[in-house]
């Protein structure tokens, strides 16, 4: 799977946008050519607009990505939050509590691997993961620019 992160240090500059039609385009692709797999769209931004525009409802309160990130969820398994929007255009949804994720990260080993290990185990799944980030530089963005590598 090809981990593509949409990231600016600065608020209102498109990432959200670019990272859906993106994702809508490349699963569009799939459609057209059967070899392809499906798109996979993590919402990694707080404020949660990825998913409020595609209407996707918040993960669980009992499985987060913020909670499988930081150990609160163990065993934790991607494809019990992904959220199917299309055929070929598949979501994690953020949840309110990933305002804490970056208080939290900062509190574990090996916190830029986190996000990296957690889509490793959906990897043979999707051919392309864009990940839509917070604007910001902190953590989270680290996270995500690492399982972008």
């Amino acid at each position: 799977m090809r981990i593509y992160a949409m990231t600016n240090q600065k608020g209102g500059v498109g990432k959200t946008a670019n990272t859906i039609n993106t994702g809508a385009a490349l699963a569009e692709k799939s459609v057209q050519n059967p070899e392809q797999k499906r798109v996979l769209l993590v919402d990694f931004d707080p404020q949660g607009h990825m998913s409020e525009a595609l209407g996707v409802d918040e993960t669980p309160d009992d499985k987060t990505l913020r909670m499988a990130l930081v150990g609160e969820w163990r065993g934790a398994d991607p494809r019990q939050i992904i959220v199917q929007r299309s055929e070929y255009l598949h979501v994690i949804p953020t949840n309110v509590d990933m305002h804490l994720l970056e208080r939290s990260l900062y509190t574990v080993a090996d916190r830029e691997r986190r996000l990296s290990r957690f889509l490793e185990k959906v990897d043979d799944d999707y051919d392309v993961c864009l990940i839509d980030c917070a604007p910001s530089l902190g953590v989270i963005t680290d996270c995500a620019l690492y399982a972008a590598r």
